[in-house]
Order: C-alpha cells, then sequence, then structure tokens
C-alpha cells in the first residue's frame, strides 16, 4: 500500500501541469492578508490548574449522569 501511495505521489509531481503553477502576486498577497488574516493558528490561552480540574470534575459529573439515566431507562 505505502508503494502504490509513493508511486501515486510521484505522479502527480511529474504532472506537467504542477509546473504551470504561478506565484500570487503583492497585490494579491495583500488582498488576502487584509481579508482573511494572517496564516498561523490560533494561540492556545492558559488555564490555571485550577480551571483544569474544575473541567474535568464537571465532565466527570456529567458522564456519571448519563451513565445513571441510561441505567433507569433500561428499567
Amino acid at each position: 500500500m505505502a508503494g502504490e501511495r509513493a508511486s501515486s505521489l510521484r505522479l502527480r509531481l511529474d504532472n506537467p501541469d504542477w509546473h504551470c503553477v504561478q506565484d500570487l502576486t503583492q497585490a494579491a498577497v495583500d488582498e488576502r492578508l487584509r481579508s482573511e488574516g494572517p496564516n498561523e493558528l490560533p494561540g492556545a490561552h492558559h488555564r490555571s490548574i485550577i480551571a483544569i480540574a474544575l473541567e474535568v470534575n464537571a465532565q466527570a459529573i456529567l458522564d456519571k449522569a448519563a451513565a445513571g439515566a441510561a441505567a433507569i431507562e433500561t428499567l
């Protein structure tokens, strides 16, 4: 399977159309930057240990409530 993937990749890269790709003009780059913003991942927000513990605890409580509701439903 890996050999098939490598050969298909090679075929796409050897495609003559690939070499005809043109760069964006500076005006197009400026327009995209203005309309879409920078190409970057959003920064991670930092949470305190207490916030993480509360979130985990809340999720555990919801999981137990759902399991209890499912158990009652089967009776």
